[in-house]
């Protein structure tokens, strides 16, 4: 059974944790593995962050910043709807490389009738966005 408030997701990267942690917490590198363009001006919690994917754009503010081990921050996961989630990464270094845990907290206070739907996008959503963090830090040198 699907959870309906939290999606958790895990790898592990053959790369060391500081280049994953530049990968999350670089505005401009994680916009490239994203696929979208995310700002910030500083990495510090309470900094707005804007998300521009098309229809799904908003705001978010940073919640965590534990270097090099999590970092999170609350966005809008459903448009057009005020309720944030929080997603959290998670770094641990692990004999492979740098075990990464992503959680993304908060989806039952979204409207029933969108819920179960978010969740389901959202938990594929970070299985490819873990994919694209790996890919990104293993084929990018300067990271």
């Amino acid at each position: 059974m699907i959870s309906t408030n939290t999606i958790e997701r895990t790898t592990v990267i053959a790369a060391d944790r500081e280049k994953i942690w530049r990968a999350l917490t670089n505005p401009e590198h994680f916009s490239k593995w994203f696929g979208a363009d995310i700002r910030w001006e500083r990495l510090e919690v309470g900094a707005l962050i804007t998300f521009d994917m098309g229809s799904q754009s908003g705001t978010g503010k940073i919640a965590a910043v534990d270097k090099p081990h999590r970092f999170a921050f609350y966005w809008t996961p459903e448009a057009g709807d005020p309720t944030q989630t929080l997603v959290t990464f998670h770094l641990e270094i692990v004999e492979e490389g740098t075990r990464v845990t992503v959680t993304d907290e908060g989806y039952d206070a979204l409207p029933e009738k969108v819920r179960r739907a978010r969740v389901e996008m959202n938990t594929e959503g970070w299985t490819e966005q873990l994919a694209n963090i790996a890919n990104f830090v293993l084929k990018t040198a300067n990271v």
